[in-house]
């Protein structure tokens, strides 16, 4: 059985006589919502999230809160918000703790599921028919930044883990009256690397302007980190301006492979696994294959009798449809692009979407 988390000591108790506050703090129901002290996000229940929101206050310069959500934070009535407030908040007035997602009393896996789920329906995605209340909402804002993404849930998971592993240690940061959850120690993401091979590049943008099209529920199936790391901007959608900000900080666009072969050379390469595929060889994608030469070439010869080799970097430039798979409709799209650009026209289909065929 996974332990609550309810673990942090009332620091100051009796040092300034707030135990008075014990008795004084109104009860949080939905209906003293309106001027609730302590219910700083104004959902009507106090929760983790309230304390997050004063935690993050206090602890981060860039993060700023309004003059009524102030008073609703100055737990002590003092006139300022200190780390006190959070103090008190969190070891006396919480109802559900920041990422009880499932309102159950504890942090579990399945309070980071929720979160993934929450993520996908709002992008339009299918998943269980779940609906989540504006408490809930909150409580999966792990960062108290008030928006939920990819981050949040990461976070959520690695608190879950730190809970498990040492139940009886705080599972905060330990400064003073800080409780919001910190980043990730181990879920490290490369930001807007869709297809998982650790280099910004068009092919990631094309990888979010296929889902942006198909809505492919297997999206994540082919490029397991997607989910991940798609959200480029963090802000809790897959859009196209992601795909905007994957091309504009791509390494390598659409027609170029890490050799510097031309937008010509890249659609021979495609046709060539095509061909080899067709004729039944195999093309091993390989992602820790040594970078290519020029005396190695991008697709190499392996000892195996039809077997070749690439890079999983430049196999994913030669994908420029997005669906992860290089064939014939790769070529056709790299030569379409070709044949628009030497036109005078727009190298890809239309602004803002990257997949070429």
């Amino acid at each position: 059985m996974i332990p609550q988390f309810h673990t942090v000591k009332r620091f100051l108790a009796g040092a300034m006589g707030v135990s008075v506050l014990l008795g004084s703090l109104p009860v949080c129901t939905a209906a003293a919502a309106e001027n609730l002290l302590g219910d700083v996000d104004g959902d009507g229940v106090i929760t983790g999230h309230d304390t997050a929101l004063i935690s993050r206050y206090l602890y981060d310069d860039s993060f700023s809160l309004t003059a009524e959500q102030l008073a609703r934070a100055d737990i002590t009535r003092d006139g300022q918000v200190t780390a006190e407030d959070a103090i008190w908040l969190h070891a006396n007035y919480e109802q559900y703790a920041l990422g009880d997602v499932d309102l159950d009393g504890r942090i579990t896996l399945d309070d980071g599921f929720n979160c993934m789920i929450f993520i996908m329906q709002k992008n339009g995605f299918s998943s269980p028919d779940t609906t989540y209340t504006e408490v809930q909402q909150n409580l999966m804002d792990a960062d108290g930044n008030g928006i939920i993404n990819i981050d949040d849930t990461s976070r959520l998971v690695e608190f879950y883990s730190k809970i498990v592993a040492n139940p009886n240690e705080n599972p905060y940061c330990g400064n003073p009256g800080c409780y919001y959850i910190h980043p990730s120690e181990y879920y490290k993401m490369i930001t807007g690397d869709a297809d998982g091979d650790k280099v910004i590049t068009d092919h990631d943008a094309a990888v979010l302007s296929r889902y942006l099209d198909v809505r492919d529920n297997e999206v994540d199936e082919i490029f397991p980190p997607f989910w991940y790391c798609a959200d480029y901007n963090l802000d809790g959608y897959y859009t196209t301006e992601d795909a905007d900000l994957m091309h504009q900080n791509a390494v390598y666009t659409f027609g170029q492979t890490t050799l510097g072969d031309d937008n010509i050379a890249c659609a021979n390469l495609a046709l060539k696994i095509d061909a080899i595929q067709k004729a039944g060889g195999t093309v091993s994608v390989r992602k820790d294959l040594e970078a290519p030469t020029e005396e190695t070439g991008i697709l190499r010869k392996t000892y195996q009798k039809n077997v070749y080799a690439i890079d999983r970097v430049n196999y994913n430039l030669l994908d420029a449809s997005g669906d992860g798979a290089v064939d014939i409709n790769d070529a056709m799209g790299l030569l379409s692009a070709y044949s628009r650009e030497s036109a005078g026209g727009y190298y890809y289909p239309s602004v803002g979407h990257y997949a070429l065929s």
